[in-house]
């Protein structure tokens, strides 16, 4: 029986993960592969990774951001957005979402928290959508997640694009071995 990933008791949140979100978090791989079938956890589980990955990698600046990919704006914010949107925002309180240019602010709070200290400029997680890989082109990634990106719509050059914007970091990669496109 499957349980819900993590749940708030007297105000803090208890994680449950399942043995392969446990390992994927744990990871200090450049790209860390998570393969998985349909409903495999790895989108509602990539708000945590990332909080651990910039932990790991520490604040961005005006510079270097972090970013959440999709293949669509549609996938993007029916999935991995609401996901990071819950954890960073609603629970921990991290973050501030602005859904018109699918950015997250990390608050002077949430760099206290993260990091132990607050910035002039404010730490940035991009949403960022493959079907159109120029919008990220310039951009250039600290680390973050990407999902989905077997789906046809994930463009085949926005991979080679992002690896190119995480080339000083780390990003992290989860293709669906269920859905089609993984054989590219």
């Amino acid at each position: 029986m499957a349980t819900q990933l993590f749940e708030v008791k007297n105000g803090k949140i208890e994680w449950h993960p399942h043995k392969f979100q446990v390992q994927a978090w744990a990871s200090h791989a450049r790209f860390p592969i998570v393969l998985k079938g349909w409903r495999g956890g790895f989108t509602s589980s990539s708000a945590k990774w990332l909080l651990n990955e910039m932990k790991r990698c520490g604040p961005g600046d005006l510079n270097r951001s972090y970013f959440a990919i999709s293949p669509t704006h549609q996938v993007g914010g029916k999935g991995l957005l609401p996901a990071i949107e819950t954890v960073l925002c609603t629970y921990y309180q991290y973050a501030t979402y602005n859904r018109s240019d699918h950015t997250f602010t990390i608050t002077e709070e949430g760099e206290r928290a993260l990091w132990g200290h607050t910035q002039k400029e404010r730490t940035k997680i991009i949403g960022c959508y493959a079907e159109n890989p120029e919008s990220f082109a310039s951009m250039t990634a600290i680390g973050g997640v990407a999902d989905e990106i077997c789906q046809k719509k994930f463009k085949h050059n926005a991979w080679t694009t992002l690896r190119a914007r995480c080339s000083t970091a780390s990003g992290m990669v989860a293709p669906n071995n269920a859905g089609p496109g993984l054989d590219r």
